[in-house]
Formats: structure tokens, sequence, C-alpha cells
């Protein structure tokens, strides 16, 4: 796929496949419980909510099901209970997380963790009936980590492990920040109890969103309207959609009415790309001069510094031993003077 067309499919896709995500009807005739006014506070709702503490249980009993549980899991599947709807969730629409899910796929790729990796996180916050914001979330945090030491294995799985345990959001990116240690792999038992958690997960989430939607209708009936969240940002989206979208179609026909103009626009982009590492390694390499120009700059005024406080501490011995030798010769002068007094007293006194 030519370098060009990378951002406007991606942004071309991004919004129905929210839509699938977050609840409207899809090629598996998932319901669709919101007007066309709520299409998006959907996503908000997942994005802003917190999964409460299952129940307590016995010690024994907690021990039992950790063993028998896959990696990263504390409750099983009909524990987890999905926070309670709010108003403000229900008032608010937040698309700019969803839209921006193909570029954070994007970004984790071109930042080390592995399309295939990528692809399974994105399914797993699927399959558990979230909101994409949820999976932007996710790929951000592991792109931030990647690039830092690397992509790893098994972290499609590991997020389809925490996702079906009741982790998502925030929770989630904050675990993959904190995550020393590799991600890892599950068993074929232990997968299979994952996605019969996910799919009793999944349900929930759907009549988690049939009530956002009503209570949604029940508000804006009572006169509350619906407000769309970072609305500056959803606009300058909107404009790079179109953009891209506009630019897209040229390429398309340029290369349906010449298809020998592709080889060359392949050739040109292939030349830049060559270019553009030429450019960073000279970029790196003068950051580089730089950063060793500012070292050896440090060292000559710390050498400098030194310098100085040896000359003042030179000084200082000098000053102090003017002031002793000072001082011991006016004690000097004093006492010759007070002896050639008395002296004199005494001739004075004797005579």
């Amino acid at each position: 796929m030519l370098r060009t067309r990378s951002l406007a499919i991606p942004f071309a896709l991004a919004v129905p496949l929210a839509m699938t995500l977050a609840g409207r009807p899809s090629a598996a005739g998932d319901p669709e419980p919101a007007p066309k006014a709520d299409k998006k506070a959907d996503e908000k709702a997942d994005a802003k909510a917190e999964p409460k503490k299952t129940p307590a249980k016995t010690e024994g009993k907690a021990k039992a099901e950790e063993k028998a549980a896959p990696a990263g899991e504390a409750a099983a599947a009909g524990d987890v209970t999905l926070p309670p709807v709010t108003d403000a969730e229900a008032l608010e629409i937040d698309i700019v997380t969803v839209v921006m899910l193909p570029l954070a796929a994007d970004d984790a790729r071109e930042s080390g963790v592995d399309p295939v990796e990528v692809s399974a996180a994105i399914t797993a916050v699927s399959d558990a009936g979230a909101s994409p914001a949820e999976a932007t979330e996710v790929l951000v945090a592991e792109a931030d980590r990647a690039k830092k030491g690397g992509g790893q294995p098994n972290f499609g799985a590991w997020v389809r492990a925490q996702v079906a345990d009741g982790k998502r959001g925030k929770e989630l990116a904050d675990a993959i920040k904190k995550k020393k240690a590799e991600y890892k792999e599950l068993s074929d038992e232990e997968k299979a109890q994952v996605d019969a958690k996910l799919t009793k997960l999944k349900d929930k989430w759907i009549e988690r969103r049939k009530q956002v939607a009503d209570k949604r209708a029940e508000l804006t009936q009572k006169g509350k309207k619906v407000k769309v969240a970072n609305a500056p940002k959803l606009k300058d989206l909107k404009k790079k959609l179109a953009k891209n979208k506009k630019r897209n179609e040229r390429i398309e026909k340029l290369f349906a009415d010449d298809p020998a103009k592709k080889e060359q626009w392949e050739k040109l982009l292939a030349k830049a790309e060559k270019a553009l590492d030429k450019a960073e390694d000279k970029l790196d390499k003068a950051e580089d001069k730089l950063d060793k120009a500012e070292d050896k700059a440090d060292k000559a005024e710390d050498k400098a510094d030194k310098k100085e406080d040896k000359a003042e501490k030179k000084a200082d011995k000098a000053d102090a031993k003017a002031d002793k030798k000072a001082e011991e010769k006016a004690d000097k002068a004093d006492k010759k003077a007070d002896a050639k007094a008395d002296k004199k007293a005494d001739e004075k006194k004797a005579g």
C-alpha cells in the first residue's frame, strides 16, 4: 500500500469501525440502541467508567481460582461488574479517541509492536463489546513502551486476558506502562477460559450501551442537550479526513489512467525515503556533535570555575598571611615601644 494512503484509508474506515464496535448494527447483527444524536456517547461511556471491584472471596477459594484462571485474571467470567450509567456520561459524545484508533495502530506498528499483536489487541477489545476508544488508549501506551524497550510477543493475548478480567481504558493503559516483565503466553486451556469470559462480558457491554441510550433519550426528552467532547479536535480531524480522501481519489484515478505512473510513484517514494533517512542520519550526527561541543564547553567552564576558586583561595591565603605578618609586626613594635618607655621611666626615676 502506498504511503499516501496509510492515513487516508485508516481515517476513512475509522468512523464505520467505531460505529460497529460501539453497538451500531453490524454484519453479525449486534443490536443498535441509540438514536442518531447518540451515535458516539457509547465510546465516552466506555472511556470514562471504571469497573467495580468483584465481591471478596475466602482466601482458600481465591487461591484455588487463581491457579485455574489465566494470567492476569482475578475473577470468574460472571464476576465482572460494569459501572453504573451516569447523566454526564449519557449526555457527552467523544468520537475523537475512536477516530484516532487507526493512527494509534500505525504508531504502535512503527514503534516496533508486531502487527499481529496490534490486531490481536484491537480484536480483544472488540470481542469484549467495548469501545474502540479503549483500544486506542491501549495501543498508545504499548507504543510508548515499545519505543523504549522494543515490541514483545504475546501482547495481544495479555490484553485479551486483562480485558476479560474487566480491566479497560486508563486502568489497562497504566498497567502496560508499569509492566516490566515479558507478556506471558497463554495455554490453549487458558485461551478457552478467556474467550468464555469475553463472550459473557460482551453481552454485558451490549446491555449497558442500551442503558446509556435509554438514559440519553430520557434526558433529551427533558430538555437536556447532548454535547460533543473535544469539538475543535473533531473539526480538525474532519478536515484532515476530507483532504486525505480527495488526495486518495486523485491518486487512484491517476494510477487507473496510467498504471506506469504507479511504478514511477513507488520509485519516487523510495528515493524520498532514502533521502529522508540520510537527512535523519545527518541530523543525528549534528546533534551528537552539538552534544559533544556542549559537554566540552561544560568541562571548560568547570575547569575555569575550579581555577577561579583556586585563585580565590590563594588570594585569601596571601591576605591572611599578610594580615598575620602585619599584626605580628605591629605587636613587635608595640612591645618595643613599651620596653623603651619603661626603660626611660626607670632611668628618670633613678636620676
